[in-house]
């Protein structure tokens, strides 16, 4: 193959996969919206008849259950509606173009676009949410918009299914760990054979935290994958 055979066949590449993340994004970003809201109506309509009062996306008090459902619920839409592909694009665009499909778990899953976005494209999906003030919000969203997905209640349920899920997206869920270790082991036992665990890079904010929850999935037995210079993944055996 000459080299201006190897350019174009790089061109076309790229390009192709440019498409399909759009596309996926699209979808992420429709998960916002509500019959004839769009995605941004439909968020404020979310918070509006969930909490009773009119979103303000203010930041004051956010430990509180109210304040932390709107400002999740505004990361997802800034993540949608951003110009780079979200996380959870990325990882689902990696997985469709090997052809895998199946089971996904969201792991410290917020609001649940995340969810909608693989139920959307055809995977079994559930949430795993520490916060169940946060796990309500995300029922009444997807009960709203006719999404069929499992809950977990982690505040209550330290265990996760063991051997279930083809796809574990866990964007945030570790950077804030005490016991990373406990955590890739129950992570590890969640996964199906050769399934695989996402993780971002961005908001494993130090070096030094990036190499401890690497070697705590590399001990739990995961192999890591390069996904992109903003997602890693790992795979298990």
């Amino acid at each position: 193959m000459s080299f201006v055979q190897r350019t174009l066949k790089r061109t076309l590449t790229t390009r192709s996969r440019q498409t399909r993340l759009a596309e996926v994004q699209r979808d992420f970003l429709a998960g916002l919206a509500l019959e004839e809201l769009s995605p941004y109506a439909g968020a404020m309509n979310d918070v509006e008849t969930f909490y009773g009062t009119p979103p303000t996306w203010s930041s004051r008090e956010h430990d509180r259950p109210i304040e932390r459902g709107r400002l999740l619920l505004q990361y997802a839409y800034q993540q949608a509606t951003a110009t780079a592909p979200a996380e959870p694009v990325i990882a689902l665009d990696w997985l469709e173009n090997r052809g895998v499909g199946g089971r996904h778990l969201d792991l410290g899953s917020g609001v649940g676009l995340t969810t909608q976005l693989f139920v959307h494209r055809g995977w079994r999906s559930s949430l795993a949410e520490v916060s169940a003030p946060v796990l309500d919000f995300a029922r009444f969203r997807l009960g709203r918009r006719d999404v069929d997905a499992d809950m977990i209640d982690l505040s209550v349920d330290k265990e996760l299914p063991r051997n279930r899920f083809e796809a574990i997206t866990a964007f945030g869920a570790l950077t804030h760990v005490g016991d990373v270790d406990s955590a890739a082991q129950v992570v590890c036992r969640a996964l199906a054979p050769r399934g695989v665990l996402f993780l971002e890079r961005s908001r494993l904010s130090t070096p030094d935290q990036r190499h401890r929850v690497g070697l705590a999935l590399r001990r739990s037995g995961l192999r890591p994958l390069r996904v992109t210079p903003h997602v890693t993944a790992y795979r298990a055996t």
